[in-house]
């Protein structure tokens, strides 16, 4: 008599394959969870960097016409002059200042860092969650800084901006950017 060899498979064949299949399954789960834990954070690491840079573009913008910058002690504001323009948008010659105080300061309001600029009356937010603490050695440090002589015509601003990634986890940055300055301190009527 002989015998047949049986076409199905075995327990132990069926329990090492369901074991191999819950491990690739296991193993493609964690790569994608990983991928974007690393894809969220890149993401708040940008968004950060983002929120500096344009903050210091439109900060520089308005300080490359500035007529006068004045320089806090604390080196967290500044005040500013412009020019006063004509109705085309030219300016009216001789320079003279327009009568307007401006500012750029940072300040914190309910234990978040921002920082404000516009006219003194009416101050308006650039940004939010700004701080004047080094990411990586965490020290303070002054976010506007004046370069050497009695005018200021160089300025250094640097700015820590963060925003949340994965669970969120604060994902800090810092920019810094150098201005120069024309700052002709006439500010004549």
């Amino acid at each position: 008599m002989k015998r047949r060899k049986s076409q199905a498979f075995t327990l132990v064949e069926t329990m090492v394959a369901s074991s191999l299949g819950v491990l690739v399954v296991f193993g493609t789960v964690s790569t994608l969870v990983m991928g974007m834990y690393g894809w969220s954070k890149g993401q708040g690491a940008i968004d950060s960097n983002v929120d500096g840079q344009k903050s210091i573009r439109v900060i520089s913008s308005e300080l490359k016409e500035a007529m006068e910058v004045t320089l806090d002690a604390n080196g967290l504001g500044l005040n500013y002059k412009l020019p006063l323009k004509d109705g085309t948008g030219l300016y009216v010659q001789p320079m003279t200042w327009d009568g307007v105080t401006r500012r750029v300061q940072y300040r914190v309001v309910s234990t978040v860092g921002r920082i404000e600029y516009g006219p003194s009356a009416s101050m308006r937010t650039l940004a939010t969650n700004v701080s004047n603490i080094n990411p990586s050695s965490g020290n303070s440090y002054q976010i506007f800084t004046a370069g050497d002589g009695t005018v200021i015509r160089e300025l250094k601003m640097r700015l820590t901006t963060d925003n949340a990634g994965r669970n969120s986890e604060r994902q800090k940055t810092l920019t810094a950017e150098t201005f120069f300055l024309r700052n002709i301190p006439v500010t004549t009527r």
